[in-house]
């Protein structure tokens, strides 16, 4: 259990140039670590990496059972042992619904959601023109386009926040009737497995079809895999969504 009386978050840099002691320099702070937390609608996730070679040093992704601050707290007094991050070899970036309000309190700076993903398939994955990032709560498609002028890329985003159609409150809500513990539906196959008909439109037919065969004995992996069929084939399985999306762009590999 979590003592939360008299908790406060770990300031990792100072909010305003103001709040600067007069003794301070600019050279007292070297970046050792970068930090990136990700504070979602059901998870916190983070990452503390080299500066210098971009090795990831520590990462941990958990459920913080809606208390979201209290979950940061226990991830930053963590990152503080293992690692030894601090207020003068750290710069640290907040993504994630809940990350805002958390942002401002240690010092971090926020990243909006869509393009911290950009960057980072622009980085790690730049082959890629096509991300669908399924949220807890959300769905978000991101179509890259080559920018002959620029030579950059473009980003074209969408986003469904009115449907739980396709989102991560899905999955999660149909494995809780499977009972596949996280570590292997993280491992799950999909290739030579047997799919089913799942309805791709809506997240309550999606479970009406699982729920059907599910009473017929087939086995989870096989319910899991032919969830993700609509999923993966058509995107996020809002049919509002899907239809706004195709209007707009087309999805490339």
């Amino acid at each position: 259990m979590h003592d939360h009386k008299g908790t406060q978050l770990i300031q990792i840099a100072p909010l305003e140039q103001s709040k600067i002691q007069h003794t301070q320099k600019p050279h007292d702070h070297s970046t050792q670590f970068l930090v990136g937390l990700d504070v979602g609608s059901t998870t916190v996730k983070a990452v503390v990496v080299d500066a210098a070679t971009d090795q990831v040093l520590w990462q941990d992704y958990q459920r913080h059972e809606t208390k979201q601050p209290e979950k940061t707290l226990e991830f930053l007094k963590r990152m503080e042992a293992e690692v030894g991050i601090d207020r003068h070899n750290t710069r640290m970036f907040m993504t994630g619904s809940g990350g805002s309000g958390i942002a401002d309190q240690i010092g971090a700076k926020f990243v909006q959601e869509v393009t911290a993903v950009s960057l980072a398939v622009e980085k790690l994955h730049p082959e890629v023109y096509s991300v669908i990032e399924l949220g807890g709560q959300d769905a978000k498609i991101i179509v890259f386009k080559d920018d002959d002028e620029s030579g950059r890329k473009k980003k074209i985003p969408s986003m469904n926040d009115k449907c739980a159609g396709g989102t991560g409150a899905v999955i999660d809500k149909i494995n809780a009737k499977l009972k596949i513990p996280a570590q292997q539906l993280s491992e799950q196959g999909y290739h030579g497995i047997k799919l089913h008909k799942v309805a791709g439109k809506c997240g309550v037919f999606a479970e009406t079809d699982i729920n059907s065969l599910q009473k017929v004995g087939t086995p989870p992996d096989e319910l899991m895999a032919s969830l993700f069929e609509p999923i993966v084939m058509w995107g996020p399985i809002c049919s509002c969504f899907r239809v706004r999306c195709s209007r707009m762009n087309s999805t490339e590999p």
